[in-house]
């Protein structure tokens, strides 16, 4: 879980068992041949795996299953080896990665392991035994095939050692060949892919069919193996010096087909048994000849009685190399590490078998990471580093005062052992011991300074009877040695919790605490591990022994020293967890006497006499077994129909402590909610709030649940954070849920089940989101061992495949899933369904459009809960990425809209309103069309960011809109953007441009309104005088040209003279058109360059409106300048006709513009913003 960090100590231990020969496969360079042997004695069951050489290795157990994970690929005889041995193991094979074998176990049993050379040892035994040390014994040899061999495989058999010296050899050299998997509803096919010609013979064996081919070959056993199906994954090949075998297993009731396809070659594992070659049964297996002891300079030991593992069927095999015996370990650290197979056998003798084994020696690495856990399987000597740090000494009054100087805070551990007081700090530092060694005193003597793997730690030879005290002075830790007792001031309490997420462990509360440090006892011989803690003078109040482990005692922090193989130390939040692989041996706590089961109440209302931690009292609260039910109930039914009015509460809290305790929680919160109306004192006490807040996480009232546990009076309480944590987990607060678990630690026995199975699946899944998985599989084990039902057994099935596939074995989570996804229970099947969709799109094995289709039939089947939430923010996302933007969007806005209380509703309505905004500013709107942006955003409308961002998007689609004449669509648009998002200048602004629209749309009333509603203080000069031509125009529209003009007056802007000229050319005042035209036109062409179109346009209507207004002196000036340059306009003929004419009259006009259309009405300032428009957008007119 977050924020836990964990040491391991795996120290050598003796280890000796007769082994057996064992069939080891030659495999492709990807893997290594492996002995693997299988043996059973009386309460034990092991596993040895002989590698060639050094690997390390990890074992994990989830629930039934074990994961043996290497870091090498592995080839070997895994499922031969288990098959011998039924009593704890039920099956293992080789998992699909290649590296990890899956050990199924019979039930929930304590496993054990050890390394010894390059043999890994794994051991499965009852809980509460302890593993029965065998006396090392000669290694047998592998069996010869038995007279019942087929002839073809015989010849495959090694017959002399050069052959088998050879084959290797041959094998390295062969070609690749590849294999295909195929997989039919009848039979599973497998190909293999020669380029060329080949012979093949087929021969049965028992449960498996061997393929011998005629050339050699390499086939890549694993990746095979990850193809092919769960029953056929012991296939297996071998390249010999003249061909290839192949070995595929056949189950009972299948058989084989193989034929030829051009060159290639194709077996059918039928599952009709019709096939040509049936396999045989297995056959009763020969034990092995024990093999004559190598003649070395001393002997081993007396073997212990094993049974002999069942020889397997004959396969292409060679033996593989025996295995050194496995020695006791002796008391000393120099002693540990392994010795070679001939001093090993002479140093230790039998003798050996019955020594005491030394307590097991952490070896120094690395500071565990926070979520992480360090594994020690050997000793270390660890270092000494870091600064120089001046120690100085001084005597007082019969005492040593030693002063550690830190310029930092840093944790401390103190503690007295065998003649010494050790001190260790969790900071790096190169102790200075100089000023000691000067100061007279007849106490301790010289410092030593001991290398540990992380920190700094010393230990000070002291006379007996002194003992140490600590205390601090700022960052500075003192020690005072005197003759005085040695306990801390406030002792640390350990307490044993039963049901945990590492099984049975000791937790001790505690705050600030430091880096865990690792050291070797130089004088005892055996390995510490040091919590130091930066909270003063709290420590053990003597030495706590258990079977695994001993907690010493201590002034300062928390000293564990482990006496067995496993032990770990867990650095949680709120302390220190402490337990093996499995979980410690406890005997939990003490049950409670009729004398200690009185009903007095102790602090703050709390429940006397229960274990520390706890608040509910189950055992009493449930007052007898189920038969007394119906008594007990109506018993205090009637004590609370006697009390008085005002004494009533008292009998019901009784009985809703009755009804909760009996897992009647609903039937609990209807007597305390009385209670609430009735005696609101009681009802604030913190035990009733707890009540309250777990009956109400029963009944699915969540957030209530949380809000009454939340209490600060429950603080410190275990049983409070569990609840706490199932809250906080059912509304999907994981790393909240996985804080309140791990101060939690262990679900209470005497639940009733429903409330034990609803808190560990929680639980569970809580571990899962951590990747806490064996945490994980003993809050499911918890389930599993009280006879589930139908529904519960498939939840656990569902998270249990959850745990698989993060492990890496997926073709067994898959396959758990997709059993799940057509069975009956909805809540598993909804959820496999999902998780096979999640896998099968991750693979590429379906499109995004198929998964998405398939998630959206999906979300019918479950409604109501975080899981349609999290469905339709998946849902949008798929859509979103298939450009299905209304789909998606409006998936996403569903989950915000239908589960405002979900904690990641916040984070989904951000990614809405970010992905709505994100489609009208980066150029994905740019591949609709202007209506279907528009009607993707009137559909969203709600979603348009506050601010800018906002503005821009509204503004960006009235652009489009505007530039395809949409007008009145744009003007909608802008008026709710004025009406209701705008204050200020950007008002007056963008109400500016929407007086526009309205004049392009020939709506002059709705552009003065837009003007009026949009009046805002402190416009600058430019923007104030548009607005001012905007209501002149739109006046002028609606008939008053006096208006108009005089808005007009003191603007000297060129659109000024637009509108001016619009205004005198529809008034028909030519006078003072020509003046305004003769002002537009300006300088232009009077160098001699040619005329623009627009200057063109302009010198046209000057021409009319000086021939109108009968001014022939200044028309005949104007042809004299412009005649020319006319003569190369569009304009050429209609200027000469105009400035050739005499006559003004308004008849010759008339005329001239019907032929000429280009001197007709007159719109200049509209046509302005037209052209700003054709170059940019509407947004960019102000």
């Amino acid at each position: 879980m977050s924020g836990w960090a964990a040491i391991r100590f795996v120290p050598l231990r003796a280890l000796s068992a007769a082994l057996f020969a064992a069939l080891v496969w030659i495999s492709p360079v990807s893997a290594e041949p492996v002995g693997v042997i299988g043996a059973a004695e009386d309460g034990l069951d092991r596993l040895i795996f002989a590698w060639p050489g050094p690997v390390e290795y990890s074992a994990e157990r989830f629930g039934d299953t074990l994961m043996i994970r290497f870091t090498r690929p592995i080839e070997g005889p895994v499922a031969e080896a288990a098959a011998g041995l039924n009593r704890f193991v039920r099956s293992a094979r080789i998992g699909s990665d290649g590296r990890s074998v899956i050990v199924e176990l019979t039930g929930n049993h304590r496993m054990r392991t050890d390394r010894n050379g390059n043999q890994v040892i794994v051991d499965l035994m009852a809980r509460g035994t302890d593993p029965v040390v065998a006396a090392p014994a000669p290694a047998a040899p592998s069996s010869s095939p038995p007279p019942s061999t087929p002839v073809a495989a015989q010849s495959l058999a090694p017959t002399a050692p050069a052959e088998r010296s050879q084959a290797p050899a041959n094998a390295q050299a062969a070609p690749e060949l590849g294999v295909r998997i195929g997989r039919h509803p009848d039979y599973d096919r497998i190909v293999f892919d020669w380029s060329g010609p080949v012979e093949y013979t087929v021969t049965p064996g028992a449960g498996e069919a061997r393929v011998q081919f005629s050339r050699p070959a390499r086939i890549d056993d694993a990746n095979v193996r990850r193809e092919l199906p769960e029953a056929l994954r012991g296939f297996a090949s071998q390249a010999t010096g003249d061909g290839t075998v192949a070995t595929i297993p056949v189950p009972a009731g299948r058989s084989v087909d193989a034929f030829r396809s051009g060159s290639k070659v194709v077996v059918d594992v039928r599952r009709d048994g019709k096939g040509q070659a049936v396999a045989k049964a297995p056959a009763a297996a020969a034990p092995a000849q024990p093999q004559q002891p190598p003649p070395a300079s001393a002997s081993p030991g007396p073997a212990a009685k094993i049974p002999p593992a069942t020889a397997p069927a004959p396969r292409t095999a060679v033996a593989p190399p025996v295995p050194a015996p496995l020695s006791a370990p002796t008391p000393r650290i120099a002693d540990t590490a392994p010795l070679p197979p001939a001093q090993s056998a002479g140093a230790k003798g039998a003798g050996a078998v019955g020594a005491t084994p030394a307590a097991p020696v952490p070896a120094a690495g690395p500071p565990p990471q926070p979520g992480g856990v360090v594994s020690f399987e050997r000793a270390g000597t660890g270092t000494i580093s870091g600064p120089p740090l001046q120690v100085l000494a001084s005597v007082a009054n019969e005492a040593l005062s030693i002063r550690f100087e830190w310029p930092d805070p840093v944790a401390a551990v103190v503690f007295p052992r065998a003649g010494y007081v050790w001190v260790a700090f969790d900071r790096e530092a190169t102790l200075d011991f100089s000023t000691i060694t000067g100061v007279n005193n007849q106490i301790a003597g010289q410092p030593e300074q001991i290398p540990v793997d992380i920190g700094s730690a010393l230990r000070i030879p002291v006379v007996e009877g002194v003992n140490p005290r600590v205390w601090r002075d700022g960052n500075t830790w003192v020690l005072d040695l005197q003759p005085q007792a040695s306990r801390p001031d406030v002792p640390l309490r350990v307490d044993a919790q039963m049901v945990s997420p590492q099984g049975p462990r000791l937790f001790i509360p505690m705050e600030g605490v430091g880096r865990p440090i690792v050291a070797l006892d130089p004088e005892v011989g055996d390995g510490l591990f040091m919590v130091p803690i930066t909270t003063l003078s709290r420590g053990i109040d003597g030495d706590r022994t258990y079977p695994e482990l001993t907690i010493l005692a201590s002034v300062q922090g928390v000293v564990v020293r482990p006496r067995l193989d496993g032990v770990e130390v867990r650095v949680l939040p709120d302390g220190v967890a402490l337990t093996t692989e499995g979980g410690l041996l406890l005997s939990g706590p003490a049950p409670r006497t009729g004398s200690e089961a009185f009903s007095g109440r102790g602090f703050a209302g709390m429940p006397a006499g229960l274990p520390p931690g706890r608040i509910f009292d189950m055992s009493n609260w449930r007052l007898g077994d189920a038969n007394a039910f119906q008594d007990q109930r109506q018993s205090l039914q009637l004590r609370i129909s006697e009390a008085t009015s005002i004494s009533r509460s008292g009998p019901r809290l009784e009985l809703a402590q009755f009804y909760f305790a009996r897992g009647l929680a609903a039937e609990a919160i209807g007597l305390l909610r009385t209670i609430e109306q009735s005696d609101e004192d009681l009802a604030k006490r913190p035990d009733v709030k707890a009540l309250r807040g777990a009956s109400d996480f029963m009944l699915g009232r969540y957030a209530e649940a949380s809000a009454s546990l939340a209490d600060p009076n429950l603080n410190g309480f275990s049983e409070a954070e569990l609840w706490r944590g199932a809250s906080a987990a059912a509304q999907g607060h994981w790393n909240e849920a996985v804080e309140h678990f791990a101060r939690a630690g262990e679900i209470p026995g005497g639940y009733p089940r429903n409330y034990t199975t609803e808190l560990a699946l929680l639980a569970a899944e809580a571990a899962i989101r951590a990747g806490d998985y064996r945490g994980a599989g003993s809050f499911l084990d918890v389930i599993a061992e009280g006879a589930p039902t139908p529904a519960e057994k498939a939840r656990i099935d569902f998270l249990r495949a959850r745990v698989l596939m993060a492990s890496g074995d997926e073709e067994t989570a898959l396959d758990i899933w997709r059993n799940l996804a057509s069975g009956e229970d909805r809540w598993a099947r909804v959820r496999s369904e999902r998780a096979l969709i999640e896998d099968a799109l991750a693979k590429n094995k379906i499109s995004t459009q198929e998964a998405a289709d398939r998630l959206d039939l999906l979300r019918y089947a479950w409604r109501g809960d975080r899981l349609e939430f999290e469905l339709l923010r998946e849902l949008g996302k798929l859509r979103l990425g298939e450009n299905d933007y209304e789909q998606g969007l409006d998936a996403l806005r569903q989950a915000v809209t239908f589960f405002p209380n979900n904690p990641e509703t916040r984070e989904a309505a951000q990614d809405l309103t970010k992905t709505f905004s994100d489609i009208f500013t980066r150029g994905a709107v740019e591949g609709m069309t202007p209506l279907q942006a528009l009607a993707l955003y009137d559909e969203f409308r709600e979603l348009t960011p506050v601010g800018q961002a906002g503005d821009k998007i509204i503004e960006g689609l009235a652009d489009r809109l505007v530039r395809v004449d949409l007008l009145d669509r744009a003007a909608r648009l802008l008026d709710r953007q004025v009406k209701f998002r705008l204050q200020g200048v950007e008002k007056a602004r963008v109400g500016s441009r929407l007086a526009v629209i309205h004049l392009l749309d020939r709506q002059p009333d709705s552009a003065i309104k837009a003007l009026d509603e949009s009046v805002a203080p402190g416009l600058s000069e430019g923007l104030a005088q548009e607005r001012r031509r905007l209501r002149s125009r739109a006046i002028f529209e609606l008939g008053d040209a006096q208006g108009a003009l005089k808005l007009l007056e003191g603007d000297s802007s060129r659109e000024a003279d637009f509108l001016l000229a619009d205004i005198y050319w529809r008034t028909q005042n030519w006078v003072e058109a020509a003046k305004i035209f003769r002002k537009l036109v300006g300088n232009a062409g009077l160098d001699g360059s040619r005329i623009k179109p627009d200057a063109a346009q302009f010198i046209l209507n000057w021409a009319v409106s000086l021939s109108l207004s009968e001014n022939a002196e200044g028309l005949n000036r104007l042809r004299q300048l412009y005649s020319s340059q006319m003569d190369n306009t569009p304009y050429r003929e209609a200027f000469r006709l105009i400035t050739n004419s005499t006559t003004g009259q308004p008849d010759d006009f008339m005329r001239l513009t019907e032929r000429f259309e280009e001197i007709g009405q007159f719109q200049a300032f509209l046509s302005s913003y037209r052209d700003k428009l054709k170059e940019g957008t509407l947004s960019a007119t102000n």
